[in-house]
């Protein structure tokens, strides 16, 4: 009796990873096919990254720092955002949601496909970003991408650390736009707000404005403290500073006279994956895949 019971019990979790596997697949094979995908992961992260790498460089000719060119380098993960309501909104009528309906997927496993998905490809942006730096570099004959690298290379945990903060600020970029585009019905409200949501993003967040600059302006460092997306952007940039064997490098990011948001790499990790953690969580608790 015991071992028809585990017999059972092992058919129905097969049959859900089943299902999840082909939910995965489907996702994937409809992401390659979008237009979407190829303007919001490699068209915008290339405008976006030129866009910080000129106002922070002064149009290309000042000096760049390495974890300012770190924050060059992820800020095209932020586009990523809008790919999400157009997506959605054209899957919600469409044959693959029925078909991930019948096959009786709950929400939290559509949703965790549709994560694994974007992070997948949302890897994309970086690359082009990396490829943006390369190309306005030679042209300009700079050298600030081969001093970021330089960088990372005094030891190999930083570059470990620099994916982990990138995966984190995907994750965290993704929950909210899925905690708004499933909370939202409309689509162009939820894209009106997205757009704020983003311009806020770039502005307060340290990566189009140089944080050595910017930590005089009381005002300024207050909308950073409550902007989730300022703690990731930091940890990457304290990853890109090598902060692990030389947290003095916090100097790399800014002065440490006066008002600093954030002095060391402890409280990078730990305020980056509470918020990662806890925005995520949300984003799985009022999400539906049901959504109209």
């Amino acid at each position: 009796m015991q071992l028809v019971k585990n017999q059972k019990i092992g058919n129905k979790f097969d049959k859900k990873t089943d299902t999840q596997i082909r939910t995965f697949i489907l996702m994937f094979k409809t992401y390659l096919k979008t237009p979407e995908t190829y303007l919001f992961l490699i068209i915008f992260p290339i405008l976006l990254s030129i866009l910080s790498y000129a106002i922070i460089s002064q149009f290309f000719v000042k000096e760049v720092r390495p974890p300012l060119i770190g924050g060059v380098i992820a800020i095209g993960c932020l586009s990523s955002i809008f790919l999400i309501n157009t997506i959605l909104a054209d899957w919600k009528d469409s044959i693959l949601i029925k078909r991930i309906r019948m096959s009786g997927l709950t929400n939290n496993g559509f949703l965790l496909a549709f994560y694994l998905v974007n992070l997948c490809f949302v890897f994309l942006a970086l690359f082009t970003s990396i490829f943006a730096i390369w190309i306005i570099d030679l042209v300009f004959k700079l050298k600030n991408l081969t001093t970021f690298f330089e960088q990372l290379n005094v030891y190999w945990l930083n570059y470990l650390g620099f994916i982990f903060g990138y995966i984190l600020l995907a994750i965290t970029t993704l929950s909210l736009g899925t905690l708004i585009v499933g909370k939202i019905k409309k689509r162009i409200i939820a894209d009106i707000i997205l757009v704020i949501l983003i311009l806020y993003i770039l502005l307060v967040s340290d990566l189009i404005l140089d944080p050595a600059i910017m930590k005089k302006n009381l005002f300024y460092n207050i909308l950073g403290y409550i902007n989730p997306i300022k703690y990731i952007v930091w940890l990457i940039f304290m990853f890109s500073s090598s902060m692990i064997q030389s947290p003095e490098n916090i100097e790399f990011i800014t002065p440490t006279d006066g008002m600093v948001f954030l002095k060391y790499l402890w409280q990078g990790l730990l305020f980056s994956i509470i918020i990662c953690i806890s925005i995520s969580g949300f984003s799985f608790l009022f999400f539906n895949i049901n959504r109209k």
